[in-house]
């Protein structure tokens, strides 16, 4: 589907993130049993339905789309299969297009939520009770770099914070 088919599908509303169906051509619908249909009902509605993975997303012409994806398509980007679209603020329905940027899965991965099983309060920093240590580490291209243990709290938090700016980590990165 392309740019100019999803515009006429649907009304995107850059302030609020939203997307609207609009009354589609007549050339969108196939012929069943000799009539036309049309979405004439869903017009001015809200689009989409959460996922199980919380994000926003709508069905036309028997594929899904997520929404956040959708937008770019809306504002004549390509996307291709690889690309990921980022929520900035980690707010899985505020789809504004300020909130969203193209990056590839590394990228991505620089940008997380804090994890729900995480303990001490920061990414990357975990606490031994074996050793009596806090230990923090960070992953970059997929392997895991321990910065050193240490009995300090505030210090395993440093060194964290350190790494994520060393690998130049998104600032809402853990968040």
């Amino acid at each position: 589907m392309n740019s100019k088919y999803l515009n006429e599908c649907f009304d995107y509303h850059e302030m609020s993130g939203k997307v609207f169906w609009k009354i589609r051509p007549r050339d969108h619908f196939r012929t069943e049993r000799g009539f036309k249909t049309f979405n004439s009902q869903k017009s001015g509605k809200e689009v989409g339905t959460m996922n199980n993975c919380g994000y926003l997303q709508v069905g036309l012409n028997k594929n899904i789309i997520l929404i956040h994806r959708l937008v770019f398509m809306l504002k004549g980007f390509e996307l291709k299969a690889k690309d990921h679209v980022d929520h900035i603020n980690h707010n899985r329905e505020d789809n504004r297009f300020s909130n969203l940027r193209v990056v590839s899965q590394k990228e991505n991965n620089k940008n997380l939520t804090m994890r729900k099983s995480n303990t001490s309060g920061v990414t990357g920093v975990y606490y031994c009770s074996k050793d009596s240590l806090w230990y923090p580490r960070i992953q970059v291209e997929y392997q895991n770099l321990y910065l050193g243990a240490t009995k300090d709290f505030f210090e395993a938090c440093c060194r964290r914070k350190s790494a994520e700016l060393k690998y130049n980590f998104h600032k809402n990165h853990g968040e």
